[in-house]
């Protein structure tokens, strides 16, 4: 609140014959929370994976595998031993030479990522409200409110 002592000054002819006037202004103000979005660029550094192909070749199960089948295969289409065991190195081989690849993570590399993000600040505020004028005139006290121009 903000308070003003003035003099008042009638013009009236009779009011001013008699005394002077003094009277306080009073100014009121109200307060409230004003919510304000804001926008901010925020940065980061994140870990991004590395990737590398990793040749895990044939295992002993793969191989043997590879040996049965095919020398199963080289009986059944040849009717005869020699049949099945050249299926057999056939088999062995083609699975041992299989080449199984997978990815796997070798190292991270930082990178900077930037996004905007929105904010809500909330910021109090006053603004005006009404003003009185408070004034005594012949003993009596007098208060007026107004809205000041």
């Amino acid at each position: 609140m903000i308070k003003h002592s003035i003099v008042l000054a009638l013009l009236a002819a009779p009011v001013a014959a008699q005394s002077n006037i003094t009277g306080t202004v009073e100014h009121f103000y109200y307060s409230y929370t004003e919510e304000v979005p804001e926008t901010k660029r925020v940065c980061e550094t994140i870990q991004v994976p590395i990737y590398k192909e990793v040749n895990r070749g044939a295992s002993g199960a793969d191989v043997f595998g590879g040996l049965l089948i095919g020398g199963l295969l080289g009986k059944v289409l040849t009717g005869n031993d020699k049949g099945a065991a050249a299926g057999a190195v056939l088999g062995g081989i083609t699975s041992a030479e299989r080449n199984k690849t997978e990815q796997v993570i070798s190292g991270y590399r930082n990178v900077r990522e930037c996004s905007e993000k929105t904010y809500t600040m909330e910021y109090q505020r006053e603004a005006y409200d009404y003003s009185e004028l408070t004034f005594k005139l012949d003993g009596n006290t007098h208060t007026v409110m107004f809205e000041r121009q």
